[in-house]
């Protein structure tokens, strides 16, 4: 009897702990204990890989990076491709991906499709802001995005503010100036925007005039070219006049922003009007639109919405999320697919999104959608690892990108400056089931029990769980 009390203990206690914190889309089950956690460490990117039973069977795609560690090389970022002219271009998450290291030169290591879109525009349907600049603002009330700055600040809900700034890019840094009026003068040591004059009487004020090609000026953001011949002074009196394609940029008095304005705005500079968050989504570099709030200050939401196949078990599901210690997280849940994978209603994306620890998380779109790639150092590069439900990658307006940060040195992150390398191999992956497959998902004192309680057990039947 004392034998037996003895194996029942480790055996209770791992039962009680690794079920405790499944959630009921992993719980253990006498056909499938939650079984096939593969996980892969590379470069601070942890891969995870699950298979379940939760109303049939299901495949779920999880990468998770904790931007704001120190030495972090890599970030999350949002990225599109447009045309020439500026318009959005539809297209797959593996080609944003490779766009984006086109144009940057920095390597990408996980990416997941973004937001709803139109499928006839290619426009995404809610809140944008990418590197600190608003591109759209959500107008459905269903609809929410998430915003982040990599430094483990992060908000979810609707974003309504934003402020008019004038953007200036010289050689070496980009400059932000908070516009006070439009089309009315300047107070002191402020700046005002024309973008119709005649004759316009602005004394003691610095006025630089620029060309533009975007037929509404007022449409942020706007880019134009300074048309700046002439040193000047840094003020003048002369009044404002302004033909057809250009606005002017008034400051008043001279100060700091009218010396700037005067040593580095010359013929040829580039500037854009633009719109910055404001509000609770100040300071945040990067806002990306979804449907619903899944988790709000770890508050599991589950007032979800039912439309758009909200409500539908069978659907594909993206979600993204931000842990309490800065630790951002990407995944995909496939589905339509049975009995490869069935999918989940957004209910039950919320409740995972809780369960991988978000304090915040957003969902993004699903469906066909739907697309998960990443980069495990395996020798296939950045690699789709999901199977979307319509058989290939669909063509989306935008994507959630892991990529390579600017170093304070001016370099790419991998080179001369790279943090160490994870300690794990980069081919190390291994499979982990039962009561360990749930301790990766726990911490402190909790996993540790779990462990132990697997170890015991491991010992006790000679070397399986």
């Amino acid at each position: 009897m004392k034998k037996a009390f003895s194996c029942f203990i480790p055996v209770a206690l791992a039962a009680f702990v690794c079920g405790a914190f499944l959630p009921r889309a992993v719980k253990v089950s006498a056909d499938n204990p939650a079984k096939a956690v593969t996980e892969t460490v590379t470069d601070g990117l942890t891969y995870r890989k699950f298979e379940y039973e939760d109303n049939g069977k299901q495949t779920l795609f999880y990468g998770e990076y904790n931007p704001s560690a120190e030495n972090a090389g890599y970030e999350f970022v949002i990225h599109n491709v447009k045309d020439d002219a500026g318009k959005i271009v539809r297209t797959t998450v593996s080609d944003i991906a490779a766009d984006y290291t086109k144009k940057t030169g920095k390597k990408v290591k996980l990416a997941v499709n973004g937001d709803y879109f139109d499928l006839s525009s290619g426009q995404n349907m809610e809140s944008l802001v990418m590197d600190g600049v608003v591109y759209t603002i959500g107008s459905f009330e269903t609809k929410h995005c998430l915003g982040f700055d990599n430094n483990g600040k992060a908000v979810v809900g609707r974003m309504t503010q934003y402020s008019p700034y004038v953007e200036v890019q010289t050689a070496t840094s980009v400059a932000y100036y908070p516009v006070f009026a439009i089309n009315r003068p300047p107070e002191e040591g402020k700046l005002s925007v024309y973008t119709t004059a005649n004759n316009v009487s602005l004394a003691a004020c610095g006025k630089y005039k620029f060309k533009t090609s975007d037929p509404n000026v007022l449409q942020f953001p706007t880019a134009a070219v300074s048309s700046r011949m002439v040193e000047g002074s840094v003020t003048d009196d002369k009044p404002l006049t302004l033909n057809t394609g250009e606005f002017a940029v008034v400051i008043k008095g001279e100060n700091e922003i009218s010396e700037f304005f005067y040593k580095n705005v010359t013929y040829g500079t580039n500037i854009r009007l633009v719109n910055k968050p404001d509000g609770a989504y100040k300071d945040m570099p990067w806002v990306i639109g979804g449907y619903s709030v899944l988790v709000d200050n770890g508050v599991v939401n589950t007032d979800v919405h039912s439309d758009n196949a909200g409500s539908v078990w069978g659907t594909p599901r993206t979600f993204i999320g931000v842990k309490e210690d800065g630790t951002m997280f990407l995944s995909v849940l496939d589905g339509r697919q049975a009995p490869y994978s069935t999918g989940c209603s957004v209910k039950r994306e919320a409740e995972l999104a809780a369960y991988f620890g978000a304090k915040y998380a957003l969902e993004l779109d699903g469906g066909g959608s739907s697309a998960f790639l990443a980069d495990l150092s395996d020798g296939e590069g950045l690699k789709l690892r999901n199977k979307p439900s319509d058989g290939a990658e669909r063509k989306v307006s935008n994507a959630v990108l892991l990529a390579e940060k600017q170093i304070d040195q001016g370099g790419n992150a991998g080179g001369d400056n790279a943090p160490s390398p994870d300690k794990t191999p980069d081919d190390a992956a291994t499979t982990q089931s039962g009561c360990k497959g749930a301790a990766s998902e726990l911490t402190g004192i909790v996993a540790a029990i779990c462990l132990v309680a697997a170890e015991i057990i491991r010992k006790r039947n000679g070397g399986k769980i």
